[in-house]
């Protein structure tokens, strides 16, 4: 593999599974809107919803519908599989920002006041669209949205430790974030 990488995988035992883990997945592709200048970014729940302010069915920041917490990141650049990296430090949070050009998808477990619950919330200075809705007005399980073409860096840190630091070699990069929902979500 010669994608430039400076990681750490974590070697502890798995944190203990509370619901339903399922991918939450985010596709970065060549081409967005037909233009080579750009990524058109995907970001699927897996059935699992999120819910946003929509302004004509766009939204720039979104938060899990249940309670969940972000389990693992699994990283394909191309053909190359970057590897998985866990967030396994029980009661610490986990960011991953992903930078394209000069705008950065961030996507973290924020913790409930008052409460040890966390969910997660996905934050964009650039508006998605949703292209597959959820079952209520604001939600969605499925939403795009077009960033610079630039291959995508990548940090994964939970509670201030860095898990993985990315450049990517290709435009074709998917991350499969790992999260674990509570049975309700």
């Amino acid at each position: 593999m010669s994608t430039s990488a400076e990681s750490t995988q974590t070697q502890n035992a798995p944190l203990p599974v509370k619901g339903q883990p399922t991918p939450v997945i985010i596709k970065f592709g060549e081409g967005g809107d037909g233009a080579p200048e750009q990524n058109k970014v995907t970001i699927n729940g897996a059935g699992k919803a999120f819910e946003s302010s929509l302004d004509d069915g766009r939204w720039i920041a979104a938060t899990s519908t249940a309670t969940a917490n972000i389990f693992s990141l699994s990283v394909q650049d191309g053909l190359n599989n970057l590897g998985i990296f866990e967030s396994n430090f029980i009661g610490e949070l986990t960011t991953l920002l992903v930078i394209s050009g000069r705008d950065m998808l961030a996507v973290s477990d924020v913790a409930l006041e008052d409460s040890t619950f966390t969910k997660v919330v996905i934050n964009s200075p650039v508006s998605f669209t949703v292209t597959e809705p959820g079952n209520t007005s604001g939600q969605w399980i499925e939403s795009d949205a077009v960033f610079p073409s630039d291959k995508p860096f990548i940090l994964f840190s939970q509670g201030g430790r860095v898990l993985a630091k990315l450049q990517c070699e290709t435009n074709d990069v998917t991350l499969t974030l790992t999260v674990d929902w509570d049975e309700t979500g």
